[in-house]
Parts: structure tokens; sequence; C-alpha cells
């Protein structure tokens, strides 16, 4: 399962895929400066779709930017306890 910020970067990534993948469009990034932390996310359905089994391989894939990264590392934190 790969997570993806934007429907847009699914459009990008969906040319280089050359294996079996799911995605999971977040619609956002964490930025507590502009007042957007996980709950403003579409992480429940994620979880919920991670909890169903099935998935060998999750791929983060967010802006290169510093709300990118927090949202990487948030994800990767709530996953990895």
């Amino acid at each position: 399962m790969r997570w993806l910020r934007s429907p847009a970067m699914l459009r990008q990534s969906k040319k280089r895929v050359i294996f079996t993948v799911a995605y999971h469009v977040l619609l956002g990034s964490i930025s507590p400066l502009e007042g957007r932390g996980p709950s403003d996310l579409k992480i429940d359905g994620l979880i919920q779709r991670i909890k169903q089994g099935g998935l060998k391989e999750i791929i983060i894939a967010t802006d290169a930017d510093t709300e990118g990264e927090t949202t990487a590392m948030y994800l990767t934190q709530l996953l990895n306890p």
C-alpha cells in the first residue's frame, strides 16, 4: 500500500508502477502552522485497510517538504509502536 498526499500524486505515480498495489490518498498533510493535524487527514480509513490484512509492504509517498516529512514520520510512528 502507498500513502499519497493528493490525487495528483496518484496520477503521477501510477505511470511508474510495475507491480500490484493498493493506494490510499490522505488528502493533505500534517501542518501545525496551518492548523491541520492527523484528525484532518484520512488516516482512520488507512488504519482500517491495514487491519484487514493482506499487505506485504507499505510505501509512504509524501512531499519532500516539512509537512510531508512530518506526515511520513507520524504515520511511521503510528504503525511501528
